[in-house]
This record gives structure tokens, C-alpha cells and sequence, in this order.
């Protein structure tokens, strides 16, 4: 099986962090976006031209920026966290007031691992 993953982070400042971690991932800023909360990024161009089999959207807090490019994206199907926006998300995960990205992340393994069988 070949998968193909992309790693996009969203840093909400006007530069990205100077990190050598995030070398292999697309580093987005507020910059990058208009007043709007579109991209205006060619890189970001590509990713949503890209038609992704899955998109999960690991962000703890909603960004208007990053519901956009969840919008905006044509992945088949997206995963995202309560209470953002539903209408951009296919399935998504309330973790009630017990918010942490362990639980987050052990909750769209438990679900993707049910829907994949």
C-alpha cells in the first residue's frame, strides 16, 4: 500500500517558527492568508488541488484559516474535532471537556480502525 502524507501546520503568527523539525511539512502563517482568510500562498495552491483519500484536522482550537483550507479541500473525507464547523467536516470527535491531542489522537485511531473494517 503507498500512502502518501502530507504534513500542513498552522502557526497563528506572521512568521513561522525557524525549527528544523518542520522540514518535510508545509509551515502556514497568518501571512500567508488574505483579510478574508484565504490563502494566498502557491504552495497551499497545490494542496488543495490535490484530492487527498483523508484529511485530519489535529488543530485544538478553532483558526478561521485552517476551517477555510478544510473547506476548501477535496479530500473525500475529513476528520475534525467538536465544535468547530460541521458543515466541512465527515466525521468528527467530541472529546467534552477532557480536551487534550492524546485523546484526540487515540479517539481517530479507535473510529478510523472501526470505519476501515
Amino acid at each position: 500500500m503507498n500512502i502518501d502524507v502530507l504534513k500542513v501546520s498552522y502557526c497563528d503568527k506572521k512568521n513561522s517558527p525557524e525549527v528544523s523539525d518542520f522540514k518535510d511539512q508545509l509551515i502556514l502563517t497568518r501571512k500567508e492568508f488574505n483579510w478574508f482568510g484565504f490563502t494566498k500562498s502557491s504552495s497551499m495552491e497545490q494542496f488543495l488541488g490535490r484530492p487527498f483519500n483523508l484529511l485530519i484536522d489535529l488543530c485544538m482550537e478553532d483558526y478561521k484559516e485552517v476551517t477555510t483550507l478544510v473547506a476548501l479541500s477535496k479530500a473525500e473525507f475529513k476528520v475534525g474535532l467538536i465544535p468547530v464547523p460541521q458543515k466541512y467536516y465527515d466525521f468528527m470527535i467530541d472529546l467534552g471537556a477532557d480536551r487534550n491531542m492524546k485523546k484526540y489522537i487515540d479517539q481517530i485511531i479507535h473510529y478510523l480502525r472501526i470505519l476501515k473494517s
